[in-house]
């Protein structure tokens, strides 16, 4: 019993020091409010809820849990986002 507490233990210490990493990349990334990107998260372990928990709250409200698995709807997607932000930024410049 008390090596499987401490292998829980260390599990859970791991992915704490991974995902303070991951939420301080992401806060890299956005700096402003102005400030915009795209943050792909590809690892399945992103779609468990106890990861999905230490995901900064700023950032898990923002979760797009819909997204499409498949590279081309990826793509697609991703391509859609940066369109839409160009048209918004050049509508913020002129």
């Amino acid at each position: 019993v008390n090596q499987c507490i401490g292998k829980k233990a260390g599990q859970e210490f791991y992915q704490n020091m991974c995902m303070k990493a991951v939420n301080q990349c992401i806060g890299r990334a956005i700096r402003h409010v102005g400030d915009y990107a795209a943050i792909i998260l590809i690892d399945h372990r992103y779609q468990t809820e106890g990861v999905r928990a230490k995901i900064a709250g700023w950032i898990r409200k923002r979760l797009n849990t819909t997204s499409p698995t498949a590279f081309g709807p990826c793509h697609q997607q991703l391509a859609s986002f940066f369109v839409g932000k160009r048209q918004l930024q050049s509508q913020i410049e002129d």
